[in-house]
């Protein structure tokens, strides 16, 4: 069973093929060559999973962007399907007494792969984010962590807990790299409302750039192993967006009441959201440093800056 590299052309993303070669230098060789092969091929589905994921972060989804990562989906459940199965067979042939538990562990997946699917075409595009927890948590706990033990078992080994300690270097941002970033940057910056006052227009260019330098740090360092220096980078990036935000706020207000704008109440009360989710999120990742909170801050960061700009700002823009 094998599975064609994706065409990353299709995304114009290189850092597509940065985070790809991260992630295989992650992937535990697991010493059955079969599986080996199986669990590469799903690597390339998953990542392609990513790239469904970025492209869904840059502009509004449209119908064949679903379309897309539904078949995707489609793809990903069919073959991890038939490497379960296969594993399974193995493990059942080789009297493997955590069978059980494995197998458990594939239904699992498979039945939090569905849920997820559905709250994602029923619901909200945004569980695209937890797909992408899923499907890379359980790249690294399942393949990296419970596939070692039938492998060892299978070479003979002792059953210890394993532990991954491969080392991922830092990602090295390429010139493409830097490329694809500034035209994330100017699309988000084409898709600014333009209120028309210089004062709140000039805030909200700076607003946006703090928003993607920090976007630009987690891409970093979501495809490695985060120190404490990446850490108390996170916390000082976060001190200053909220600082800077309940300034702009601040003034963005004065100038709606000088103008007696009658929706300020709402756009109030919509400051006083971001800024709450902004401090909670700054006290979980103080309890826990857990990376998937600062994707989920990430996204949710340009997210509500471009629905806020583009919905909220653009109504009173006639009344200043």
């Amino acid at each position: 069973m094998s599975v064609d590299k994706i065409d990353l052309k299709l995304f114009q993303d290189t850092a597509i093929e940065d985070f790809r070669k991260n992630l295989f230098k992650r992937l535990r060789n697991i010493a059955v060559p079969q599986f080996q092969l199986e669990h590469e091929g799903l690597l390339e589905i998953i990542i392609e999973v990513y790239a469904h994921v970025k492209k869904l972060q840059m502009h509004a989804p449209e119908p064949g962007d679903i379309k897309a990562l539904t078949a995707t989906l489609d793809h990903l459940k069919q073959y991890a399907g038939r490497h379960f199965r296969s594993e399974e067979v193995f493990m059942e042939k080789n009297q493997f007494t955590e069978l059980d538990i494995h197998r458990r562990a594939h239904q699992k997946f498979v039945q939090a792969l569905l849920e997820l699917e559905e709250k994602i075409h029923q619901k909200s595009v945004s569980y695209v984010i937890d797909l992408l927890h899923l499907v890379m948590g359980w790249l690294f706990d399942h393949i990296n962590q419970m596939d070692t033990r039938y492998s060892k078992a299978f070479l003979g080994q002792s059953l210890s807990p394993a532990v991954c300690k491969t080392v991922v270097p830092p990602l090295n941002e390429s010139k493409e790299s830097q490329t694809s970033g500034s035209i994330f940057r100017d699309q988000l910056l084409k898709r600014l409302v333009v209120t028309g006052n210089t004062h709140i227009d000039h805030e909200h260019r700076q607003l946006l750039d703090q928003i993607l330098n920090f976007h630009k740090f987690v891409e970093n360092i979501q495809v490695r192993k985060p120190e404490n220096a990446d850490w108390k980078k996170v916390d000082h990036i976060l001190d200053f967006l909220t600082q800077y935000c309940l300034t702009h706020f601040k003034h963005e207000e004065n100038i709606l009441k000088q103008h007696q704008y009658p929706l300020l109440n709402g756009h109030i009360e919509e400051h006083q959201k971001l800024i709450s989710k902004l401090e909670e999120l700054k006290k979980q990742l103080l309890k826990e440093r857990n990376i998937l909170f600062t994707v989920d801050l990430k996204f949710f960061l340009v997210e509500w800056f471009l629905q806020h700009t583009t919905r909220s700002d653009s109504k009173y823009k006639s009344y200043i």
